[in-house]
């Protein structure tokens, strides 16, 4: 999938999750640097998406939102994460878990789910 594809698809979700509902105060990110990097922020940590190889990765990003909405997204995608996205072999540490989807409708899915957390 192409950055500037998945790039205007949400900026697009973002104006819909934010329409929907006076509460949600969402925003859309990209790194200056990276610019396949991408999250939405607002609300619990940040959701994290990249385009992949078959569509989307779909990652969270904060030990709140992780515990919050692992077990949505397992549910959601219908399988444990298929990997973390920050990896520190020398630590143990594995973190940012993301599941890789091929359909943009679990990609919103996701994103209205986000939406409602808090921290």
């Amino acid at each position: 999938m192409h950055e500037d594809i998945v790039c205007k698809q949400l900026e697009k979700l973002v104006d819909e999750i934010n329409a929907s509902n006076s509460n949600y105060k969402i925003k859309f990110n990209r790194q200056v640097k990276q610019t396949k990097n991408m999250s939405l922020s607002g609300a619990n940590g940040r959701l994290g998406v990249q385009p992949s190889s078959v569509g989307y990765d779909i990652s969270l990003s904060g030990k709140s939102i992780q515990k919050q909405m692992y077990s949505f997204m397992k549910e959601l995608c219908n399988k444990e994460c298929d990997g973390y996205k920050q990896l520190n072999t020398k630590l143990g540490k594995k973190d940012q878990p993301y599941w890789r989807v091929s359909d943009f409708s679990v990609v919103k899915k996701a994103a209205y789910n986000y939406a409602t957390t808090s921290e």
